[in-house]
């Protein structure tokens, strides 16, 4: 259950990145028309961050085996505009929207651990003064 709980501190953790990234694309509006990209940006779990909780923010390119761009979802572009390709140069959005927003999330990260420590100790010691009556 504690990854339930820590996975929760990090989706709230995510909420200034998601939005700052969000509004960093606004600046390349003409490289996402339809808003899918903006719309993909989230934070989002794999399979290998089920054994030790961890979260990724950023476009999610849901449905990465079809074959069709337009069946993928907005993310699939993402990195393209983010580090660039052959064929345009880069414009990065995630980064500047970490550096923006890592102090406000590292301090929701940090109340948030620190709170389920406290909820964790107390537990344990009411736990010991049974024992120990």
């Amino acid at each position: 259950k504690r990854n339930k709980f820590l996975m929760a501190v990090f989706r709230q953790a995510a909420k200034p990145i998601i939005s700052s990234a969000r509004s960093e694309l606004a600046k390349y509006k003409k490289y996402s028309k339809t808003g899918q990209l903006r719309r993909s940006i989230k934070a989002f779990s794999t399979k290998a961050s089920r054994r030790l909780p961890a979260l990724y923010v950023g476009p999610k390119a849901t449905g990465g085996s079809a074959k069709k761009d337009k069946d993928r979802g907005g993310g699939y572009y993402g990195a393209m505009l983010e580090y660039g390709n052959a064929n345009s140069p880069a414009h990065p959005f995630m980064r500047p929207a970490w550096d923006k927003s890592e102090s406000t999330s590292s301090s929701i990260l940090l109340a948030g651990t620190k709170k389920i420590v406290e909820k964790v100790l107390e537990r344990e010691l009411k736990g010991l003064k049974r024992i120990y009556k």
